[in-house]
């Protein structure tokens, strides 16, 4: 058998040989000269003999260096390419397989693949193409819907795979030595194929585009590291799984599909881009440049059809913002946006750290991108308020940065999210947006961070600033500016978490009838900093409440009174500064949690704490 499998080896050459001689692109197989067929030999020596001779050289070989297939005639299935309708899925080039000290499953080839990647990846963007980086995740969900292969697993290989892949950690991270750019696309997948339906948003993102070429753990590396390449690396890789060491310099098969990949992407780019990239104008157009970060919520929600716009959420497609700027691409008409990487995070899930993320990224693209305008932050309608309010005390860079939402999902019927996201370019690339801290847009209305909070559960015109009303509108014919915010402002302010590992902690004790302080005691045992009373209007609590602050004030928290009624400031009154209470004016409790957990950043002193709040 092995030497029928020898004879079938160097048929298969000459073969190749044959059709390479007479290769020309877009020639049919009909048109191929004939081939006789080859004459029985004995080939247990010679030029092909593992015993007496080396394997198949470039030299000996054409199979080795002009691939040609002999049933169809042509060396691949898409001879000529447009390169807007062309990706690079990369699958799965992370830490977790590719570096061995934190690997679950260690692929020591991977590494060598990699400049071939980023020489396809380079020449792609350039003619306009899309670059998706898929990662391989591990959260709660494996558990239940890739259940099978968790059976398989042993507990420890299942404990090594979830500390390796788990969001966060250093396996999860991509290789560093890819070439990653701020308008590729990062999708997370969450079982074995990123195009299962469900597993991540790769089908989605790369709609209308033909995948070219995949870099894989369990199959590219073994398709495109079958031979070890001189190009790549002048190491050896060890001879094992059946790989076969290459002998010559032609390049491995990874550099070969690259050699001629590059010239078919370059024949077909004639200048055009993929709306989705940004355009690239020259000096002095009056082009706007804006960066887009998208972090999921309902403006990046796909449900099930048109009509779905309560129950989207069960689908589980969110699309990253690339392919948010994808399915709305009237968007580029107002400013040349580009997509920034980040990942879909549930609104309620947001916190600390995405904020500390996202204050951190738009640090980074104001420094790498010196003619940015303004940045865009598309964000669950949930916790949109926080997110803005937390970003209005703490940024530091000059341009402005809008927070955008929507109340219905990007796939349903007379969605909000496409003009939404339209107005907050138009927003963020304005220059009397600048100064004006973080800003909320949507329904047409441009909102102070400080003041807006969602009042509806479901209506367009959910946020509100219930005291002091729009600093202006988004309309047809411009953006109509009416006030500016008094209070103090990003940049200048003087919260800095940049070196904060957390923010202390501060609770909201929400009182109503017959509270008795349960709530109060509990956060006081979970080690609060800080609690903000969210009493009745104009500034109240129950008796139990008010006897649990006073002992929580005499243990050292800091307790702000607030209200639930949602408009108004709290008093100064005479019986809050006997209790040691501090009023929170006219934040509402949400607000003036953030506010009380980054003053205590930089005090402790109850009377500074006052002043910060009366200043902010």
């Amino acid at each position: 058998m092995a030497d029928a499998a020898k004879r079938r080896n160097v048929s298969a050459c000459r073969r190749a040989s044959a059709d390479a001689a007479a290769f020309q692109p877009g020639r049919s197989r009909a048109t191929l000269p004939h081939r006789p067929p080859e004459p029985a030999e004995d080939r247990s020596s010679g030029p092909h003999s593992r015993r007496e001779g080396p394997a198949c050289t470039p030299s000996r070989c054409p199979k080795a260096s002009r691939p040609a297939s002999p049933r169809c005639g042509t060396p691949h299935p898409f001879a000529r390419l447009d390169p807007q309708r062309t990706a690079l899925v990369v699958v799965d080039l992370q830490n977790g397989f590719m570096r061995e000290d934190v690997a679950h499953a260690w692929c020591p080839m991977a590494e060598h693949v990699v400049p071939a990647v980023n020489r396809l990846a380079g020449a792609l963007r350039q003619a306009g193409g899309g670059i998706f980086w898929i990662q391989n995740t591990f959260d709660a969900r494996c558990e239940t819907e890739w259940s099978v292969m968790q059976g398989m697993a042993t507990p420890a290989a299942r404990a090594r795979r979830a500390a390796a892949m788990s969001e966060g950690t250093v396996g999860h991270a991509l290789w560093p030595a890819l070439d990653v750019q701020p308008a590729d696309e990062m999708v997370r997948k969450y079982r074995y194929s990123a195009f299962i339906q469900g597993s991540s948003e790769a089908a989605g993102a790369t709609q209308g585009a033909r995948l070219r070429h995949g870099a894989d753990h369990r199959h590219g590396h073994r398709r495109l590291l079958r031979e070890q390449c001189p190009r790549c690396h002048d190491a050896e890789l060890p001879h094992r799984h059946g790989q076969r060491r290459l002998r010559g310099g032609d390049g491995c098969g990874a550099c070969r599909r690259a050699d001629w990949f590059l010239p078919a992407i370059r024949r077909r780019a004639d200048g055009r881009r993929l709306h989705r990239r940004p355009c690239r104008r020259g000096k002095g157009s009056g082009v706007k440049k804006v960066a887009f970060i998208g972090t999921g919520g309902t403006i990046a929600s796909i449900g099930k059809g048109p009509l779905d716009y309560v129950n989207y959420g069960a689908n589980g497609v969110m699309l990253q913002a690339g392919g948010i700027l994808d399915r709305f691409p009237n968007v580029q008409q107002v400013a040349e946006v580009f997509a920034v990487p980040y990942r879909n995070v549930p609104s309620p899930q947001i916190g600390w750290q995405q904020w500390r993320e996202l204050v951190l990224l738009c640090d980074k693209l104001v420094a790498e991108t010196p003619d940015l305008a303004g940045i865009v932050i598309g964000h669950g309608t949930a916790s949109l308020e926080e997110t803005a309010y937390f970003l209005s005390l703490t940024l530091k860079v000059p341009v402005p940065v809008v927070v955008v939402g929507a109340q219905r999902p990007a796939s349903s019927l007379s969605t909000d999210a496409g003009l939404n996201l339209v107005n907050a370019v138009r927003v963020a690339a304005s220059a009397e947006a600048r100064g004006l801290g973080a800003l909320v847009l949507l329904n047409d209305e441009i909102q102070a961070a400080r003041e807006v909070t969602k009042t509806s559960t479901g209506r367009m015109q959910t946020f509100r600033s219930p005291d002091f009303g729009v600093l202006g509108h988004a309309d047809g014919d411009g953006l109509a500016w009416y006030r500016r915010p008094l209070r103090r402002l990003a940049p200048e302010t003087e919260f800095d978490i940049r070196r904060l590992a957390a923010l202390p902690r501060v609770d909201i004790a929400y009182s109503h009838a017959d509270a008795d302080g349960t709530a109060v005691r509990a956060f006081v045992a979970a080690g609060a900093k800080g609690i903000v009373a969210a009493g009745f209007a104009p500034g109240f609590v129950t008796p139990g409440d008010a006897a649990a602050l006073r002992e929580a004030r005499e243990q050292g928290v800091v307790v702000m009174q607030s209200t639930r009624a949602g408009s108004g400031r709290v008093f100064p009154t005479t019986k809050l500064a006997e209790a040691g209470f501090i009023p929170a004016d006219n934040l509402n409790p949400q607000k003036a949690r953030i506010l009380l957990a980054l003053a205590l950043t930089v005090t402790q002193d109850p009377a500074e704490i006052a002043r910060i709040f009366a200043s902010y």
